[in-house]
């Protein structure tokens, strides 16, 4: 398979790497390496919680009881009728 226009730089670079992380002949594979753990709960629930009081900003209780009545039973400003030739596309 051939592949027109790749950066040679980039494979030799990469090549380079490669080989001098390869163990020295004789020598095994392994040996001591660096670990990082990375705990991202804290960050998460903090950005949970950022989430969920701006919801809670935003869905005022009052506003919401004060909808409820104003559109309790027959006082919607939309009949039913022109809901449904709305859905209908009529």
């Amino acid at each position: 398979m051939e592949i027109n226009k790749i950066n040679r730089g980039a494979i030799n670079s990469y090549n380079a790497i490669k080989s001098a992380k390869a163990p020295a002949a004789g020598k095994k594979a392994g040996g001591t390496f660096d670990s990082v753990e990375i705990d991202f709960s804290q960050s998460i629930s903090s950005a949970k919680a950022s989430v969920a009081s701006r919801l809670n900003a935003e869905a005022n209780i009052e506003k919401i009881k004060q909808l409820q009545a104003q559109y309790d039973g027959d006082k919607c400003p939309v009949s039913a009728e022109d809901a449904a030739k709305a859905v209908l596309g009529e």
